[in-house]
């Protein structure tokens, strides 16, 4: 999902794999490529910087924010 204001970009990655707390950060670190070629297309095309990104993992229910590095 990106949302795409007036000057910046929001990107959020949904993710369905069952991850354990204790595992979320590594999990994320995981994806992080994947996120990382998402921003960077985004922001050639745009020509916006993307200011937010995160991860949500469905199971269990928590939003990682690749950006600070912590759990939102």
């Amino acid at each position: 999902l990106a949302v795409i204001t007036e000057n910046e970009i929001w990107l959020l990655d949904f993710k369905s794999e069952q991850v354990h707390l204790d595992d979320i950060e590594e999990s994320a670190n995981h994806h992080s490529e994947q996120l990382a070629v998402y921003r960077l297309a985004l922001e050639k095309i745009y020509k916006m910087p993307v200011t937010k990104s995160w991860i949500h993992f469905l199971q269990p229910g928590v939003t990682f924010d690749l950006l600070s590095g912590s759990l939102e």
